[in-house]
This record gives C-alpha cells, sequence and structure tokens, in this order.
C-alpha cells in the first residue's frame, strides 16, 4: 500500500510540475510581449522627440529672424 501512496505522490507531484512549467512559460510570454510593447512605445516616444525637437529649432529660428527684420 505503500508503494502505491509513494507513486501517486510522485505522479502528483510531476503533474504539478508540468502545470507550473506551463504557467511560467505563459507568463514569459506575456512578459516578452509587455517588454516588447514597451520597447516600441519607447521608440516612437524618442522619435516624436526628434521631430518635436526639429519643428522647435525651426520655431526658433523663425523669431530670432522676425526679430531683427522689424523696424522700430
Amino acid at each position: 500500500m505503500e508503494e502505491v501512496t509513494v507513486e501517486v505522490m510522485q505522479e502528483d507531484k510531476i503533474a504539478k510540475l508540468f502545470q507550473i512549467i506551463a504557467i511560467v512559460n505563459l507568463n514569459m510570454g506575456n512578459w516578452t510581449l509587455e517588454v516588447n510593447s514597451l520597447k516600441t512605445k519607447l521608440a516612437t516616444g524618442e522619435k516624436e522627440k526628434v521631430v518635436l525637437q526639429e519643428e522647435l529649432g525651426k520655431e526658433r529660428d523663425f523669431h530670432k529672424g522676425y526679430k531683427h527684420n522689424v523696424e522700430i
């Protein structure tokens, strides 16, 4: 009887181990997707920052030129 009990307990541990492995794999996949999403957002934000800085530079250049052409 003890052998049967030990065998059942071992099979239960193996089943739980496979469940844990499946859960960990799903979580790792979700984390990978989240990290990739955040990397994409970061890259998009950096591109937007560059564009806005260029626009700001053009606006400053425009205002500098405009101030010099004003006669009082």
